[in-house]
């Protein structure tokens, strides 16, 4: 497929930033698919998931850090206990307020 006389590069995409901006090859989705892990997709948004073992507090670092900022961090805990959280761009601290848990947790960022 060519877009403006151009074919890309094997495995690149064409994408568009809304209907007045012109399409424009960009390379394919990367990341990786591990229980906690990563997708960076064309635009450099970038999501991460996981999980996290929870019995006292504890520091952790995402698969990649968000090398601009991040947007959203959500967590939640397996069996409703409640969590405190801080998180930043390369990871998050969490605190189970009573019992172990495992959190299950999803970061947005570029």
């Amino acid at each position: 497929m060519y877009l403006n006389g151009y074919a890309g590069n094997v495995g690149d995409v064409i994408v568009s930033n809304g209907p007045s901006t012109p399409p424009v090859w960009a390379p394919p989705v990367t990341g990786s698919m591990k229980p906690n892990g990563y997708q960076i997709l064309p635009g450099g948004l970038i999501i991460q998931w996981g999980s996290a073992y929870c019995a006292d507090t504890k520091t952790y670092t995402y698969p990649i850090p968000f090398p601009n900022k991040w947007f959203s961090h959500i967590m939640t805990a397996v069996n409703s206990i409640q969590l405190e959280y801080t998180f930043d761009k390369t990871g998050f601290t969490v605190t189970p307020y009573s019992d172990t848990t495992t959190a299950n947790w999803i970061a947005i960022g570029m």
